[in-house]
């Protein structure tokens, strides 16, 4: 079949859970003997995205805005002229304004949350009174803009994939039952090729400055309060008063960076802390098996978090709040810890860290967990039957 994946953002846009499922989408697409081709917005100058054809809109980078929704829908009357698709999968509600046109393929979309949650989300960030304001003027009408996108979608889509169980059943609730068929929960899944080298644990730890015995802990995602960098930080501190011998490793990038370069001073804990910065999607599985504990203290709602499915794969016991899908991802398998509370998130820090064997012990668990449930094989049959649906008769 001849695919068109409208998205908003690619890998080459920048780094995230949607980004991640695009490329693995691609690939799975692709090893399927299907044709995929993107319809993305404009690229950040200099860089491209050589996966597969790429049909791009000119249009701000990796915005959905009225600009998108006009010359998205331009763009695929031209495409669809000169290189007909059989159906349509989107990433998120990017196929939204091609739903409406009257001569168009089948489609699906894949659902990687719910637009009125980040209301929710976007919360964490208020710390000011000029923060108030602009999330009152702006956030409250943009999200009743994409919350109305969101249910277009619903009503006229095919097909409808949300990544995880609890995603489902709030647009359910939101948007009541689906015209013509049923919602089919597709969860995220890790290629078998994510696995670390043969010499990345004693590699990273090496750059580190870590010796083979000492307790690491690791923090990868964006450096905000949503995702609870700041409260990763603080639990650490407070653990390592009590446990002299471990360490946090922070993965990522983002507002709070310099924020919590300077806590990491103020404490003291420069000896101890080490950030990373950003790093290539294809460094973090040898990153992953540098550590011992991964954690995700995160305040948002999350859909399905690949970071935590990549951190069960390679073999880390996980510390989480049961936020959004991380409940659905670990199961029993992981230590559940409140949102917010960095004094809870110390404790489990300093549990784990004197006792390997129950950090073995988890480990094994949630890889078994993973490796059966989130896996590209179960994907493959998911996809097949799913197009078959929509395949044109």
């Amino acid at each position: 079949m001849r695919i068109l994946i409208p998205t908003i953002s690619t890998p080459k846009h920048r780094e995230g859970g949607m980004e991640r499922h695009l490329e693995l989408l691609v690939r799975l697409l692709k090893k399927m003997g299907h044709e995929p081709h993107l319809l993305t917005t404009s690229f950040p100058s200099g860089s491209s995205w050589e996966e597969c054809p790429v049909h791009v809109v000119p249009t701000r980078p990796a915005f959905f805005g009225y600009e998108w929704w006009v010359k998205s829908r331009e763009k695929f009357i031209e495409i669809q002229k000169t290189v007909p698709f059989d159906c349509l999968l989107s990433e998120g509600a990017a196929a939204a304004p091609l739903l409406s046109l009257r001569e168009r393929p089948p489609a699906a979309a894949f659902l990687q949350g719910v637009e009125a949650e980040n209301y929710v989300n976007q919360w964490a960030e208020v710390r000011t009174p000029i923060d108030l304001l602009r999330y009152a003027a702006i956030k409250s009408p943009e999200i009743a803009v994409f919350t109305a996108v969101e249910h277009h979608l619903w009503r006229r889509a095919e097909t409808l994939w949300p990544i995880a169980d609890h995603i489902a059943r709030r647009l359910k609730k939101l948007h009541g039952a689906h015209p013509s068929s049923p919602i089919d929960v597709f969860p995220n899944w890790i290629d078998e090729d994510f696995r670390p080298g043969p010499d990345a644990r004693s590699s990273c730890r090496r750059n580190w400055g870590i010796p083979e015995g000492e307790p690491v802990f690791l923090f990868n995602a964006v450096f905000s309060r949503q995702k609870g960098a700041h409260i990763a930080l603080r639990a650490f501190a407070s653990h390592a008063r009590t446990f002299s011998g471990s360490h946090l490793v922070m993965i990522g990038d983002g507002v709070d960076k310099q924020r919590l370069e300077s806590d990491i001073h103020r404490m003291g804990l420069a000896s101890r802390v080490r950030m990373t910065g950003q790093r290539p999607h294809d460094d973090i599985a040898d990153l992953l098996s540098g550590a011992d504990v991964f954690v995700m203290p995160t305040l948002r709602i999350e859909g399905l978090p690949y970071t935590l499915l990549e951190a069960g794969w390679t073999g880390l016991p996980v510390i989480a709040t049961p936020r959004g899908g991380n409940e659905e991802v670990l199961g029993t398998d992981a230590l559940f810890v409140p949102v917010n509370d960095a004094d809870s998130l110390a404790e489990a820090m300093t549990r784990l860290a004197r006792s390997p064997e129950e950090r073995a012990a988890l480990a094994n668990r949630f890889k078994e967990r993973t490796h059966r449930l989130f896996n590209s094989a179960l994907a493959e049959q998911k996809l097949s039957s799913g197009l078959d649906r929509l395949r044109p008769r």
